[in-house]
């Protein structure tokens, strides 16, 4: 723009939310990064770039073990294509363990285990549903870690798509002979349905550029 914009900002607003409809509802936005104060070379402005969306939740703390800690449990964000990767710390050490799984929901409200595990710890409590759940088996090592990973398919139909899970340990000495972490789950997220094409020179003369597909530039520019 050949005058300054307001507040150094230009919106373009959106229906939202925007939906990708290949056929016709495409938005198409060119970049032009020029400059004329740099005796010639070349400028390297950088853009933002957008990346896949996946939250997690925890759930209420776990209960403690006979050895006094609390297993934890942790997720990272996940899409289609990548792993899954949930990780456990302060647990029982040397400990054979259950990663459960409730794949397509979330966690629930903490429900009492006392009716299945007799003597059980009260604050051992269950945090996803446990109708069909799935079950991965480990053993803890001896500083009370573990961790299970396996991959999402590579497929847009799990995207937008809950796991939730739960780690089990067994702990002889812990009322009951069990122990629990907190319940835990993630939404995968989506690869951006944007691509780039990339060129350095003067627009009038460009005839082709890179294409990057998957890239989602977020552009923010200040006016001097």
């Amino acid at each position: 723009s050949a005058h300054p914009l307001v507040g150094g900002k230009y919106f373009i607003t959106l229906t939202t939310p925007f939906s990708y409809v290949p056929a016709g509802q495409n938005l198409i936005v060119e970049y032009r990064c020029f400059g004329n104060s740099g005796g010639g070379a070349p400028f390297n402005y950088r853009l933002d770039r957008a990346d896949y969306y996946s939250p997690i939740t925890y759930g209420p703390a776990g209960c403690p073990h006979a050895g006094g800690g609390t297993p934890t449990i942790s997720l990272v964000p996940v899409r289609p294509g990548l792993s899954y990767t949930c990780s456990v710390a302060t647990a029982p050490s040397n400990s054979p363990c259950v990663l459960l799984l409730q794949t397509g929901q979330q966690i629930v409200a903490p429900y009492p285990l006392t009716g299945a595990f007799a003597g059980i710890n009260p604050l051992c409590t269950g945090q996803i549903n446990p109708v069909n759940m799935l079950s991965l088996s480990g053993l803890t090592t001896t500083t009370g870690t573990g961790s299970w990973s396996f991959v999402v398919p590579n497929n847009p139909v799990f995207a937008d798509f809950y796991i939730a899970s739960q780690a089990a340990f067994l702990d002889l000495f812990a009322p009951g002979g069990l122990v629990v972490s907190r319940g835990a789950d993630v939404l995968t997220g989506s690869k951006s349905r944007s691509s780039i094409v990339a060129a350095a020179g003067a627009p009038t003369s460009l005839t082709a550029g890179t294409l990057s597909l998957n890239y989602c530039p977020v552009a923010f520019f200040e006016h001097q």
